[in-house]
């Protein structure tokens, strides 16, 4: 029994090597292959393979982290809404509630879009990276396919759609409460309710002030990617 368990370890540590060997000549040819292709040395080409997983997974992180943090901070709005509604709160402090919560979703929404800016550029040097490492993983999808392979991304994306979640959350509960307080009275117009009425307008001013901004820096990273895939000077129009 032993003997046969040592001469499986020795086949085992054999086909290890060999394995290990055909590898090494394998990345060994690419390696040579990709040299002879892009210009580049065997070091610079090594280089490019380390970026190319870190700036890979730098993107990952932050498009994840956006969606980590809304959902939690999602979630202690809907727990604080819910307090609200069981309890005899006052006008006063129901309007304040609702600036406070649209306030609240209003830096997360800053915070996801400064993310996306950033790691719309790391996507960008991933598929740079990819052209010189002869990847296709990003460079196949709908909008930058290069080949005669296309992946299509059915709409709407991901960016938009945390959109809509800020604007729910942020217009949908001042709405909430309100219809909770005036009990279906849409004409009543008392001094108490008007502090609703007023936080509900105050925080649709805010939410599509700040929707605004964030996606005309959106669009400004992108229109600053073309520029640069398009080999002209920025200040070139």
């Amino acid at each position: 029994m032993a003997s046969l368990l040592w001469l499986l370890l020795k086949k085992w540590e054999n086909d290890s090597v060999s394995i290990q060997s055909i590898s090494a000549v394998v990345n060994m040819n690419t390696t040579q292959k990709l040299t002879s292709d892009s210009g580049l040395s065997r070091t610079e080409l090594e280089n490019a393979r380390v970026e190319y997983c870190a700036t890979q997974d730098a993107f990952f992180h932050l498009n994840n982290l956006s969606w980590k943090v809304g959902s939690i901070l999602i979630a202690g709005v809907v727990v604080f809404w819910g307090l609200l509604l069981d309890m005899s709160a006052d006008f006063l402090v129901i309007a304040c509630a609702n600036l406070f919560v649209c306030v609240l979703m209003s830096i997360w929404l800053f915070y996801a879009g400064h993310n996306r800016q950033i790691y719309l550029y790391k996507l960008h040097r991933v598929r740079q990276l990819e052209k010189i490492l002869g990847m296709w993983q990003h460079r196949r999808f709908t909008g930058y396919a290069e080949s005669d392979i296309v992946y299509p991304v059915p709409k709407p994306s991901g960016h938009w759609l945390y959109y809509c979640l800020y604007l729910l959350v942020s217009i949908g509960g001042p709405i909430l409460l309100l219809l909770s307080k005036i009990n279906g009275n849409l004409f009543d117009l008392s001094k108490e309710k008007n502090v609703l009425w007023l936080s509900l307008a105050v925080c649709i001013c805010i939410s599509f002030f700040v929707l605004g901004f964030v996606v005309k820096g959106d669009r400004s990273v992108k229109d600053t990617i073309t520029l640069m895939e398009s080999d002209r000077p920025l200040g070139d129009k």
